[in-house]
C-alpha cells in the first residue's frame, strides 16, 4: 500500500485523497475496526502515513522480524544449487530480519554461514577486506 501511495502519488489530490483511498481499500472487519480512525483522520492532519503505522500497530505481525532472523540463522544453499538462484533468497530473508541496515561486515558473515561447503571453500584463503572491496575495485 505505501509503494501504492508512493508511486501513484501525482493521481492524488493530498493527504485526504490518500488516506480516504486506504480506507477504500479496507473490506470487511479491517474498515469496520478502523473506521473511529478513520472519522478521526480530520485532527490527524489526514495523514497516511499515521494510518498506515495504525495498521501495521493494529493488524501486522509482531513477530515477523524475529520469524525472519530465525529463517536467515537457520538457511543453508543446497549442494546442487546455485549462488544466482540462492542469493535472492537470502537477500529477502535479510531485508525481511531488517538486515539491510547492517554493516557489511556482518552481512558477509550471515552470507558465508548460509553457503554451501563447495562455494564456502572458494572463499578459504582470501581476506575479508579484499572479499568486501573486490567487487567495487572491478566496476572501475
Amino acid at each position: 500500500m505505501r509503494a501504492k501511495l508512493q508511486v501513484d502519488q501525482e493521481a492524488f489530490g493530498g493527504d485526504a485523497e490518500r488516506f480516504a483511498y486506504i480506507y477504500a481499500r479496507l473490506e470487511g472487519t479491517a474498515q469496520m475496526m478502523s473506521s473511529a480512525f478513520y472519522a478521526e483522520g480530520s485532527k490527524l492532519g489526514f495523514s497516511p502515513d499515521q494510518f498506515m503505522d495504525y495498521m501495521e500497530r493494529r493488524y501486522g505481525d509482531p513477530n515477523a522480524k524475529v520469524r525472519a532472523l530465525d529463517r536467515l540463522r537457520s538457511l543453508r544453499q543446497k549442494d546442487n544449487e546455485s549462488f544466482a538462484s540462492f542469493f535472492p533468497k537470502f537477500e529477502n530473508e535479510l531485508a525481511n530480519s531488517g538486515g539491510g541496515s547492517w554493516a557489511d561486515i556482518v552481512r558477509i558473515n550471515y552470507l558465508e554461514g548460509t553457503l554451501n561447503d563447495t562455494l564456502r571453500g572458494y572463499l578459504i584463503g582470501i581476506p575479508i577486506s579484499q572479499r568486501t572491496t573486490t567487487s567495487t575495485q572491478s566496476s572501475s
